[in-house]
């Protein structure tokens, strides 16, 4: 008995660890924030075909659907009060480039994906760019960051801050209309409940 609450208080204290790093480093992104910003950037071109993430994926796949092309993750987590709302992490190397990807669910539909490629040379974040140049037809010597549209109206948006990172958005109006109507709400009552601490701590004072 004392090993099974051994192991379970362990099994809670490694989550609790993994769910905290994930939180709040540099891999964490939030939908909302990078949502509106990318939506209203202007360096913007065009690809006549769609765009898949990691080159397979498809959006509004499901969990179990990308499971079954990329194996089960390195960590799940769940988006703070939005119910229903899962990012899958993995962890893995792409032609011995380490690479941190990230997808994000919404009822089990498939949104919005991340590709992080820390410690790169300079010359390995060349070499990358150009094969996107290539496949996405890009003009020559087009500088980052960019937004590149397909036919669905997906997104890929890529940036070179601190690290190399593609972004995925899906171009699923109708789920990303109720993803934001439920964040919105959230946000509303987060504020009504703040004021009414303020108001109770005016009162008691």
């Amino acid at each position: 008995m004392n090993f099974l609450l051994s192991y379970i208080e362990k099994h809670k204290s490694k989550n609790y660890y993994k769910n905290y790093y994930y939180k709040n480093s540099f891999y964490n992104f939030d939908f909302f924030e990078r949502y509106t910003q990318i939506k209203s950037f202007d360096n913007q071109f065009y690809y006549n075909q769609l765009i898949f993430f990691k080159g397979k994926i498809a959006f509004n796949m499901s969990i179990k659907e990308v499971q079954e092309y990329i194996g089960k993750p390195r960590f799940t987590s769940q988006y703070d009060n939005i119910y229903n709302y899962n990012i899958l992490h993995y962890k893995n190397s792409i032609q011995l480039l380490k690479n941190r990807s990230q997808l994000h669910f919404y009822n089990h539909t498939f949104f919005y994906g991340i590709q992080i490629f820390p410690y790169l040379t300079t010359n390995q974040k060349d070499e990358i760019f150009k094969l996107l140049e290539i496949k996405y037809a890009l003009p020559i010597n087009v500088e980052l960051p960019l937004k590149i549209v397909d036919l669905d109206n997906n997104i890929l948006f890529v940036s070179n801050n601190v690290y190399l990172t593609l972004e995925y958005i899906s171009g699923n109006t109708q789920l990303l209309q109720n993803l934001q109507f439920e964040y919105a709400n959230w946000q509303k009552n987060k504020e009504k409940h703040e004021k009414e601490k303020i108001q109770i701590l005016l009162e008691s004072l």
